[in-house]
């Protein structure tokens, strides 16, 4: 986070949620590209799931932190459209649903992030909210729809 100092205060804050059991399992955040929010959600996603969490820090050496480093932690379920005009389709949907209706590998929480949500097909969306009513034991979903600022030169 320290290249994100503004992003210190809404880390501090999700992870305080958490420990004191107050923190929704579905995450929306609105953010403009380049703001870090990207940054946010993988250190919190590494604190999560990190095995020696030190207070509001992960330990940086564990297995898990390991895994997120390398960004192949087997409880981290990501969608990335890096695409403007690819859609996450239903087929994308359900892999995660599978996934996350199963144990988790590293005996904590999973944590699905997508990116661009506003990207999803109708189809996709339903068999997402589906879920969404009913979310998995110890399921954290974060969702980063990004907003492109629009310039107008008159």
């Amino acid at each position: 986070m320290k290249n994100y100092p503004w992003l210190k205060k809404q880390y501090k804050n999700i992870v305080m949620k958490y420990i004191n059991k107050k923190l929704h399992p579905i995450i929306l955040i609105h953010a403009y590209p380049g703001m870090g929010v990207s940054q946010l959600i993988y250190k919190v996603s590494q604190w999560l799931l990190c095995l020696k969490k030190n207070k509001l820090h992960s330990c940086n050496q564990c297995t898990s932190c390991i895994f997120i480093k390398k960004r192949n932690h087997p409880d981290l379920y990501q969608k990335n459209i890096y695409k403007i005009k690819k859609k996450i389709s239903i087929d994308d949907i359900r892999q995660i649903i599978i996934n996350i209706q199963k144990t988790s590998q590293q005996g904590g929480v999973k944590i699905v992030y997508i990116k661009k949500i506003q990207n999803i097909t109708i189809e996709a969306n339903n068999a997402l909210l589906k879920t969404l009513e009913e979310p998995p034991k110890n399921t954290l979903f974060f969702y980063l729809p990004i907003i492109w600022k629009k310039f107008i030169i008159h």
